[in-house]
């Protein structure tokens, strides 16, 4: 199922790829959703090339109830962005032992004095008789996860502010 968002970030375009590319940002991010456990990491840096790989292991709660009862004590999920260094990335989310996974691009550009985060992709859930309700689930939860993530690049940024 295909999918496009445009959320707005209030700062330029180089302070959102530099937050993106900060270990300690990738931490925030790793944290939302209450994971069981997490790990992230960041190699690269910009103007170079850099990736972010965040893994959470997430509580079955953040599984809608109607398929709860296929989903394992926890679930891992693994996100990965491969950065151009400046305004382009492609990503893929993976979760462990369950046949779904969602792939796209993200694109920054300036937006007024801030920054428009376009993100399009497709997600795949390889599930019979009941793939296109999931997928269904998961684009209508990607835009929870993306407000969330507007929110921990909010604080970020009015935390990191050049004095």
């Amino acid at each position: 199922m295909r999918f496009e968002t445009t959320n707005h970030i209030a700062a330029p375009p180089d302070a959102v790829i530099t937050m993106l590319a900060a270990s300690g940002y990738a931490d925030r991010r790793a944290l939302s959703g209450d994971p069981v456990d997490w790990q992230a990491s960041v190699t690269g840096s910009p103007p170079q090339p850099f990736t972010v790989r965040i893994r959470r292991n997430l509580p079955p709660s953040v599984i809608p109830p109607a398929f709860r009862a296929f989903a394992p004590d926890a679930i891992e999920v693994v996100q990965e962005e491969n950065w151009d260094g400046a305004a382009a990335a492609t990503f893929h989310v993976e979760v462990a032992n369950m046949p779904v996974k969602v792939t796209g691009t993200i694109r920054l550009r300036p937006d007024g004095a801030g920054t428009a985060l376009v993100t399009t992709g497709d997600v795949v859930a390889s599930i019979p008789l009941f793939g296109g309700r999931v997928e269904k689930a998961i684009v209508g939860a990607l835009d929870t996860v993306a407000a969330q993530e507007i929110a921990i690049a909010a604080a970020w940024l009015a935390e990191h502010r050049p004095a």
